[in-house]
């Protein structure tokens, strides 16, 4: 049976009992609690990225708004400490082992800043410039006729075994990673030339493989998954997961546009292709990629847009947010899909009163939380679930 119960971190909302049986899994979902989250002052929040430490069950959620990172218990739901950055921040990983948060900052010079998860402390700033140490020839902007370089970093992965967390930068012409030793905090590596603008980023801590969603902005030009092996930081292969379209992605930059997950138990990735196609003929669809990462193959195709994608690797199970519609603007995105990551059907939706944006598993108790935002305000969403697959 899986569980659903939602609470948001005192508006009350109720989701009216239902049943989806699908693929052998059953699910019921049961009344909910919302709360609107603010600061002092009575300002509204916009959160953007979330992430949670399944050791301590701490929750830490990003508001690009106001340039906080709000810490909250994931057994109380309660607020422990705010914590300001200097920045904004977009994505944020957790090292489990280490109890180091890395939240990648933009509109500053802190490109990554480091947090302290014991007492909940930032620790260290990770500069633009250190981030930036790349070869001459490679610098490029993307916007119609930018022609400095500015550093864009976008997401960030930590691998626990090796203790490197990895970094990825959209405005890097022909795609940028930068490592980082998680022991001392300092740049160790950059890795260029993945084949486009980098974004979503995972690991697999198993294997020891680094995962990058790149894609190119020119018509037809390919979508492609970086494939990186972190002993030597060296690129293995590229996989082609669809083309550009005609319509592709629009919203460059954003840490959300084409996310990127790792199951360490299948050795299965997931990665977004907004706005593709796979002949001249198509018009410009959206899905998620399946790619095996023994034969570095493209697998599957699950028909969603997804602005983020978080799996629970226990339960083989997949959360994604849903993208928002260009043409009927938020359609559908008020929800998050779960797919079962056996068959790569979606087996349920849940139901948000915000856009979701980010999205992450505590694979410990199966806690899923959801940043939200839509226009003046945002929350965060907690489902709580307990799942077993019948036989």
């Amino acid at each position: 049976m899986h569980i659903l119960k939602t609470l948001h971190l005192s508006i009350i909302t109720t989701i009216g009992i239902g049943v989806c049986v699908s693929f052998g899994v059953f699910f019921l979902l049961i009344p909910h609690t919302t709360e609107m989250v603010r600061p002092t002052g009575g300002q509204l929040l916009h959160f953007i990225g979330v992430a949670v430490n399944p050791v301590t069950n701490k929750v830490y959620a990003g508001d690009w708004g106001k340039g906080f990172v709000y810490v909250l218990d994931g057994q109380t739901n309660k607020t422990l400490s705010i914590i300001p950055m200097h920045g904004l921040p977009w994505d944020i990983a957790v090292n489990p082992i280490t109890n180091k948060i890395y939240v990648v900052t933009r509109d500053s010079e802190a490109a990554v800043s480091v947090i302290d998860g014991t007492n909940d402390t930032l620790i260290k700033n990770i500069s633009s410039a250190d981030l930036g140490k790349k070869p001459p020839e490679m610098i490029f902007n993307a916007f119609k006729g930018g022609k400095t370089y500015k550093i864009e970093p976008v997401q960030v992965a930590v691998n626990p075994k090796t203790n490197r967390i990895y970094v990825s930068d959209w405005n890097y012409g022909d795609g940028g990673v930068t490592v980082i030793d998680g022991r001392t905090d300092q740049v160790i590596d950059t890795i260029i030339g993945l084949g486009g603008g980098s974004y979503g980023i995972d690991v697999n801590p198993d294997t020891d493989r680094i995962y990058v969603n790149n894609l190119q902005y020119d018509y037809k030009a390919p979508y492609q998954i970086t494939v990186i092996d972190g002993s030597t930081d060296k690129i293995l292969t590229n996989v082609t997961i669809g083309i550009r379209g005609p319509h592709g992605v629009s919203t460059i930059p954003s840490p959300t546009i084409v996310p990127l997950v790792v199951n360490p138990s299948t050795n299965l990735i997931y990665a977004d292709c907004s706005g593709c196609i796979t002949s001249d003929q198509e018009h410009s669809k959206d899905w998620i990629a399946v790619i095996n990462g023994t034969t570095n193959k493209m697998v599957n195709a699950i028909p969603l847009t997804a602005l983020d994608i978080a799996v629970n690797s226990n339960t083989d199970t997949l959360y994604a947010t849903l993208g928002i519609d260009p043409i009927n603007l938020y359609a559908g995105s008020f929800r998050a899909a779960v797919i079962d990551g056996q068959s790569n059907n979606v087996t349920n939706y849940l139901e948000l009163d915000k856009v979701g944006v980010s999205v992450a598993v505590n694979s410990k108790n199966n806690d899923v939380y959801i940043a939200g935002d839509h226009l003046a305000s945002g929350s965060i969403s907690m489902f709580t679930s307990q799942l077993t697959k019948k036989h």
